[in-house]
């Protein structure tokens, strides 16, 4: 979130679009990681539902990221389109951080819980 707040105080849609679409990348990247393992992990346990609830939340989060950058860079700063895209972008992204992190293992060691 403070990328994001600091590419819209900045207002430089090349540096949004590089810096945003490096953001997407990194995230995205630990979301498929993710994803794979639990995939390969879950085998048939979780059938199609199961699959479905483990992809397609974070695919969402990673074309509406997408969709964010290009609606940011095609709009100037301060238009309304701009601000909604910047708000999209930030709480997709953090909807795909999420995605991405080892929720088993942090359940586990949260608050000492064992």
């Amino acid at each position: 979130m403070m990328v994001t707040l600091l590419l819209a105080m900045v207002g430089s849609a090349a540096l949004f679009k590089l810096i945003g679409g490096a953001v997407i990348v990194l995230a995205g990247l630990a979301f498929l990681r993710r994803a794979l393992s639990r995939t390969f992990r879950q085998g048939d346990a979780g059938g199609l539902y199961g699959l479905a609830l483990l992809w397609v939340p974070g695919l969402i989060a990673v074309a509406l990221s997408v969709v964010s950058i290009v609606v940011v860079t095609a709009n100037q700063p301060g238009n309304l389109a701009y601000s909604l895209a910047v708000v999209m972008f930030g709480c997709e992204t953090a909807i795909l951080v999420m995605d991405g992190l080892d929720a088993d293992g942090l359940a586990s060691s949260f608050m000492g819980v064992r």
